[in-house]
């Protein structure tokens, strides 16, 4: 018999930071399509499917595995206001997770879904037309089949990548975000969002400013009421003092932080105390007519052949925040490019090499490298 059925997308021990009562196992949502709020919902029921990834899933054990040490972790920072140790196992652990919040949950899966059902009815096409498939009833016509791969499937494939592509996160830096006493951050089905101050508008779809090695990437994720984890690239902007690893921001700052969980979640926003209710109402109606589209994908034929076009509208920025600003750069135009383009070629490199079974080297291993542990300092300020 397959084990653990009801597998959770967003973890519980996750929820349980924004949660209440006995050992806050209660959590407060707003469902964002009706706004309907309720306020004793169970965090077991929460973001979570049967076999959501799978029976028998090697991506769900990949995943409890992974999230046995981190609500440990997020409660140290917390409470300490202090990060882990730059490179240590612990601080790599944040980025992982930051780069799993963002493709583990529904809205990732069927966004990478898109994609992946495109590529299925393609080459679905391309067996028909050969004749190595048997046609369609009589009257159906050919062109108008449509295949889809199992959502499991879709949801494993957007984690599986996170596990390895999170290494391209690594050079950013990252800060904690402390919001007043009388203000919560809030969080949402699928709670790491990725914007890019810098370059929000400039590019249109299928460009994309967000991807995990570009410049200017920024990403939010809230792991408490007072507490906000923000990555973010040193290179182009600057938080608070020099050296300082937490910083206090404003109310406003707060609201509009809360807003990116409106506009990249998936159906439930989740908050902490009822004084938060009306905010979060406030943000639903708001923002909720702001959000983007899922990934579209593109066929386009050329002599060569086929191409697929993906391409997915970015999370609006909410409003202009004080916490962080853009380094001025003097006669210098901020366009969209890699972060280290040598990072990055070293990286595919290893993954290549890696998936070619040619040298096994370990990710601990590749990171250890001096000279990646170099290119990784080089674009962090903190």
């Amino acid at each position: 018999m397959a084990e653990n059925k009801n597998q959770h997308f967003v973890p519980q021990y996750y929820l349980e930071r924004f949660g209440y009562g006995t050992n806050k196992k209660l959590i407060r949502l707003a469902h964002l399509d009706s706004r309907r709020v309720v306020h004793t919902a169970s965090i077991r029921g929460q973001c979570s499917a049967d076999y959501f990834y799978g029976k028998d899933s090697p991506i769900d054990a990949a995943l409890r595995q992974f999230e046995s040490n981190e609500g440990a972790v997020l409660l140290r920072i917390d409470e300490s206001h202090a990060l882990p140790q730059r490179d240590s196992v612990e601080s790599h652990s944040l980025y992982q997770m930051a780069a799993l919040f963002s493709s583990r949950t529904p809205r990732a899966a069927a966004s990478t879904g898109n994609m992946m059902d495109a590529v299925l009815n393609e080459t679905f096409q391309k067996l028909l037309a050969a004749g190595k498939l048997p046609s369609p009833p009589p009257g159906v016509n050919p062109e108008a089949v449509r295949v889809s791969g199992k959502n499991s499937a879709k949801a494993s494939m957007a984690t599986q990548l996170a596990f390895t592509e999170f290494i391209h996160l690594l050079d950013l830096s990252l800060t904690i975000l402390q919001a007043p006493p009388d203000t919560e951050f809030i969080t949402s089905d699928h709670p790491a969002v990725l914007v890019n101050q810098a370059l929000a508008g400039k590019y249109a779809p299928p460009h994309s400013a967000t991807g995990f090695a570009l410049r200017g990437l920024q990403i939010a994720l809230p792991i408490s009421p007072s507490t906000c984890l923000f990555f973010y690239d040193d290179d182009v902007y600057r938080i608070g003092p020099k050296n300082s690893k937490a910083v206090s921001i404003s109310s406003s700052d707060v609201v509009l932080l809360n807003a990116l969980q409106v506009l990249n979640g998936g159906e439930h926003i989740y908050f902490h105390s009822e004084k938060t209710e009306s905010s979060v109402r406030k943000l639903i109606l708001k923002f909720l007519s702001r959000r983007p589209n899922l990934r579209s994908v593109e066929k386009i034929k050329k002599e060569q052949g086929t191409y697929m076009i993906s391409s997915k509208e970015e999370v609006p920025l909410p409003g202009r925040w004080s916490f962080c600003k853009v380094r001025p750069r003097k006669g210098v135009v901020l366009r969209l490019a890699p972060r280290q383009p040598e990072f990055s070629r070293r990286v595919r490199e290893w993954e290549t090499t890696c998936l070619k079974g040619n040298l096994r080297i370990s990710l601990e291993q590749f990171l250890s490298d001096p000279e990646i542990r170099s290119l990784l300092r080089r674009n962090n300020r903190r």
